[in-house]
């Protein structure tokens, strides 16, 4: 008892993580000095709050959509899963992807207290939220394209070759995803890399770790065929997808016209501000980048950088900074469900029979 306590007591914030932190206060005092904090406030005052209220309704019809794709891929991949628990574990997976540099932090979690809540493998819930991540990396660079393609004419050549290249990018990570997913042989090998490494750096063999992983990866590859392989599912969740980021552009242009209806920037700029604050803005937490994003791409259009400045804020602020703390209650909360019903009874997430996943 007091030897674990002294571990955990002795653990220390990774210098990473403040230098991630320092950044992320820094670039954000830096986009409020920048815009000038008397015009942001005369400018918020100023705002139609119907048309915020909006905003926050759009991003809840947004967050019921999230987990009712999810909800979706479980039910379907056989995994009985009541929609309760999958909205309260994607607002959890949300918070932790707010808080964490690279917002990936969030879908491993949500497997993982999907795996202490119904006892499943590992692997196999992480099937679904990679199918999810896969879908949004999809979705956002179409959007991306059709951005471009509306505003190339608009753009200087320097910024339209910036994006271009970004898109392919993207387009490059979302082949070589997919590709490893559906590779076992490789996966296993890039895997069992990892799993070396970690061996010679902690001077031991770690044969419970390699087992462990290759159980997750199969599983996870299986799970992940298995989606892709039903045509009906496949096409389910782009469709969901698909009216997820429909959704959070067009929070984009409502931020913008409540803010000033007549400043508002063509719908090329719009999709292409949405997509980047989703695709770059992850490897800040806190948000901070995605507010950095959307002001830039608004500024380019014309927006002067105050009101670029408060857009962004308020697409921020209504969407990550109040996601936050719901999620830690209810990570708290199923967390320890999770240990009572591994304690004393049978798990609430049911595996299907293989004659229902099938059907």
């Amino acid at each position: 008892m007091d030897g674990g306590e002294g571990r955990s007591g002795s653990r220390r914030i990774r210098p990473r993580t403040v230098i991630v932190g320092a950044f992320s206060i820094i670039l954000l005092l830096a986009m409020l000095w920048l815009a000038d904090p008397g015009e942001l406030v005369s400018i918020i005052s100023g705002a139609n709050l119907t048309i915020i209220g909006l905003v926050l309704l759009l991003y809840l019809v947004n967050l019921l959509t999230k987990a009712l794709r999810w909800y979706y891929l479980l039910n379907s991949s056989g995994f009985k899963t009541p929609f309760k628990t999958a909205l309260s574990f994607v607002i959890v997976g949300l918070s932790v992807n707010s808080v964490t540099p690279g917002r990936i932090a969030g879908e491993p979690v949500r497997a993982y207290m999907l795996r202490e809540r119904s006892g499943h493998h590992f692997g196999s819930g992480l099937a679904t939220v990679f199918t999810e991540r896969v879908m949004d990396l999809l979705v956002l660079a179409i959007f991306a394209i059709i951005g471009l393609a509306l505003i190339l004419t608009l753009l200087p050549f320097s910024g339209g070759i910036f994006l271009a290249l970004f898109i392919v990018l993207v387009v490059f990570l979302l082949v070589a995803v997919v590709y490893l997913a559906l590779h076992l042989s490789t996966l296993n090998r890039v895997a069992n890399w990892f799993v070396r490494t970690a061996s010679r750096i902690m001077r031991r063999p770690l044969p419970k770790w390699e087992k462990a992983v290759n159980g997750t990866i199969t599983s996870f590859s299986d799970g992940f065929r298995g989606i892709l392989s039903s045509k009906r599912t496949t096409i389910t969740t782009f469709s969901l997808t698909t009216v997820i980021w429909l959704n959070e552009a067009t929070r984009v242009f409502l931020v913008m016209y409540a803010l000033s209806p007549e400043s508002v920037p063509f719908v090329g700029f719009v999709l292409i501000a949405s997509s980047l604050a989703t695709l770059l803005g992850s490897f800040v937490p806190g948000g901070t980048f995605n507010v950095a994003l959307i002001a830039m791409v608004f500024n380019a259009s014309g927006v002067n950088i105050s009101l670029a400045t408060t857009a962004g804020l308020l697409m921020t602020f209504t969407s990550i900074w109040i996601l936050v703390p719901p999620g830690i209650v209810i990570a708290i909360k199923s967390l320890a469900k999770a240990k009572n019903v591994e304690e004393k009874q049978p798990l609430p997430v049911e595996m299907a029979k293989p004659s229902e996943a099938k059907e």
